[in-house]
């Protein structure tokens, strides 16, 4: 069967299914009738086609049929059941995690299989055997849905065997879906005790439920119902906004191992020679005393730490950088174990038991820890791999010293919802990012044209349109344009409109960074502005928006309005000079840019800019003054690159009169831009009036260019 057969079903509504009804059940015998594998279901759809060829009959001779809509309804659901049933048939047949998985069960029966969990030996080969039963099992009936339900919310089996249930039916459901294990899902999150087994559920639910398909209204009136509704629209609001965090992984991570891991590499090569070295050699009693290389040492490691906390703090997934190169050890080739909430008892930490010895008692704070269940088992491997190797170095990781902490002190942790769905989903982000069977499923965290998987599954139409998630919409998008996260805020608003200032603000945000549509923005922005015209974060918009188009009068019309109300924003006095400058209000531009000088000094930026201003205001010497003051602060801070302020400090000399040193500035600016000509005569013509308003002549001016571009064309 065709992905976008597949795609379909689980996109229209059921009147669009009704009109395609006899494309689609033909689609679907064809694919039927050529797959040895599905012989069994010939039978089923023929007798589809009969009841659907039957009620056609019926219509052709003209009569109405008062239950029409009931019967080709169940049509329709026949249909979309039978889909799923050849989903899954193709999965057992040709995708090698379900073969293998149909494989291991060996044809056994699921109830039986799930029944075992009950008995008090059960094992972990009975927690896998029946992950893999759930994985592969057919439709399942109101009887079998009960049962597991019962199982979970119950707890009559161990709490690590539940939890693998509830991921393997989730992956389960997108591949083939099944109605009834996601209402399982659903009524486990809704009458569990326990969070684990609550978030879980819900994480499960809202990634593998297709809430385009006509399934969709029904489960979110069933989500939504009951006395703890508050509660479900916070779970809710807060599983969007993290499963947006999770999509920002990879260049979290990437920026880690670019900006911040490379100095935590170099900081603690530098503490080990310096302990070396404290170590080894002789020192001084001055030496010891003066410990400020320590001190700056420990600083910078401090700051570079806390650019991990920062991000950390955020909820942004730091570990991954690091744990995901450790997820190549054997026991995540065992596909049930990237899905197997961390223990001890687990049978592939024995080995490790064993080489701890007295030290056992550390992994009870490994369980109790923040980290994902999957990186607490990478972790533990790569301790098991030290002390392998190096046993001699036990003591000195587990000093007797420490006592290890008490399975009680980490209870705080069972409860709290946001630690537990936020450390699920990055186990899941890690599975479908880096398990070597990950193909075999769609990525949950990926929008592809080819699935009717969305990772923003609250932005479906079954939840715009319910009047009482406005305030959850509007907190997701107020996250996401926090995060700067303005692809997925654009994405997130296609389907539905927030008439609240707030939620035509968002427009605008995305009108400005995904469209580059300012001039929408702007008349999305003025009305709210002119409502309230101290709205000053309106305003800061419309400044962007009128600098983007060139309108620098009205940009200053804004600045006016909010002159009293701005503070000292650098960015914002750098707007409103470009403004001035480019309106020429030249001298009004001199005051701002001494008011930025004043308040932030010897900044370099600000400085050159100062410079620039006091040229455009015919201050020759000031401008001088200010420019030998920077260059000064330059040399004493040891910077070699004068670039800007070679050039400046030509067109000043140049109007001062002074040629020769004009032209050794100007030489040597070409010299350092010496690939971007064109980039040294478009700076030169930007100051062409000036010059020749200080008694430059139009020829001296031709021949300084002639003269630089023969400094471009000599060989």
């Amino acid at each position: 069967m065709s992905s976008d057969l597949h795609l379909v079903l689980h996109q229209q509504d059921k009147i669009q299914l009704m009109e395609h009804f006899n494309e689609y059940v033909y689609q679907l015998k064809s694919v039927i009738d050529t797959q040895f594998s599905m012989t069994d279901l010939r039978a089923e759809v023929e007798d589809l086609l009969d009841d659907y060829n039957r009620m056609l009959n019926f219509f052709a001779c003209a009569s109405k049929d008062p239950n029409a809509l009931s019967v080709f309804s169940s049509l329709v659901e026949r249909l979309l059941k039978l889909e799923h049933h050849v989903e899954l048939e193709r999965a057992i047949s040709s995708n090698q995690v379900f073969k293998a998985a149909a494989i291991r069960i060996n044809g056994a029966d699921l109830m039986s299989i799930l029944q075992r969990l009950e008995q008090s030996d059960a094992s972990f080969e009975d927690f896998r055997k029946a992950f893999d039963a759930v994985l592969v099992s057919h439709q399942w009936n109101s009887t079998i849905s009960q049962y597991v339900t019962t199982l979970l919310v119950e707890e009559k089996i161990p709490q690590v065997a539940a939890l693998m249930i509830e991921s393997a039916m989730m992956l389960a459901c997108l591949v083939s879906f099944d109605l009834q294990k996601s209402e399982t899902l659903l009524s486990v999150y809704q009458l569990s005790a326990c969070e684990a087994i609550r978030q879980r559920a819900l994480i499960g639910l809202s990634l593998s439920m297709p809430w385009s398909s006509i399934y969709a209204a029904d489960m979110k009136e069933k989500l939504l119902d009951g006395q703890q509704v508050e509660q479900v629209k916070k779970d809710l609001q807060s599983l969007q906004k993290q499963i947006f965090l999770c999509q920002q992984t990879s260049s979290v991570s990437a920026d880690i191992d670019k900006n911040i891991m490379p100095d935590l590499i170099k900081l603690s090569h530098n503490g080990y020679k310096m302990m070396k070295s404290n170590v080894l050699e002789d020192t001084s009693v001055e030496e010891i005393v003066d410990s400020e290389m320590e001190d700056r040492l420990m600083d910078k490691l401090d700051k570079t730490m806390e650019k991990m906390q920062v991000r950390r703090d955020a909820g942004l997934d730091v570990n991954y950088s690091t744990f995901s190169k450790m997820k190549n050890y054997a026991f995540f080739h065992r596909f049930s174990n990237w899905f197997v909430p961390f223990t001890i008892d687990h049978p592939d930490m024995s080995q490790l038991k064993k080489a701890l010895g007295d030290k056992a008692d550390f992994m009870i704070s490994i369980a109790g820890s923040t980290m994902s269940e999957g990186d607490k088992y990478s972790l533990l491997f790569s301790l098991q791999d030290v002390l392998e190797r190096m046993p001699q170095y036990k003591d000195m990781i587990f000093p007797t010293s420490i006592n290890p902490p008490k399975s009680e002190d980490f209870d705080f942790l069972q409860n709290d919802a946001v630690a537990l769905r936020r450390n699920y989903l990055q186990d899941l982000y890690r599975f479908f990012q880096l398990a070597p069977m990950r193909n075999g499923f769609p990525n949950p965290f990926v929008n592809e044209s080819n699935s009717w998987i969305d990772p923003a599954f609250l932005s479906s139409d079954v939840f715009t349109d319910f009047d009482d998630l406005d305030d959850v919409h509007l907190s997701v998008c107020r996250f996401l344009a926090k995060s700067k996260n303005y692809v997925e805020l654009n994405h997130y608003l296609r389907n539905f409109s927030l008439d609240s200032d707030d939620g035509v603000v968002l427009k605008a945000l995305c009108m400005m960074h995904v469209r580059k549509r300012y001039d929408i923005a702007v008349f999305l922005l003025k009305p709210i502005f002119d409502k309230n015209p101290g709205n000053v974060a309106v305003g800061k918009l419309l400044v962007k928006c009128y600098l983007q188009q060139d309108k620098y009068k009205e940009a200053l019309d804004i600045f006016d309005a909010l002159s009293d109300k701005l503070g000292d924003n650098p960015s914002l006095l750098l707007s409103k000079i470009d403004s001035l400058r480019s309106t020429y209000l030249y001298s009004e531009a001199l005051k701002v840019a001494y008011e930025l000088d004043y308040k932030y000094p010897n900044n370099r930026m600000y400085m050159l800019l100062l410079v620039r201003v006091l040229l455009d205001n015919n201050e020759i010497e000031k401008a001088g003054e200010e420019l030998n003051k920077l260059v000064m602060m330059l040399q004493e801070e040891k910077v070699d690159d004068y670039n800007e302020e070679l050039f400046l400090l030509g067109i000043i000399e140049w109007c001062r009169g002074h040629l020769k040193d004009a032209q050794d500035s100007m030489r040597g600016y070409a010299l350092v831009n010496k690939n971007n000509r064109n980039k040294v005569f478009s700076r030169i013509a930007e100051f062409k009036r000036l010059l020749l308003g200080h008694n430059v002549t139009q020829v001296e001016y031709a021949m300084m260019l002639n003269l630089i571009d023969n400094h471009f064309t000599a060989k």
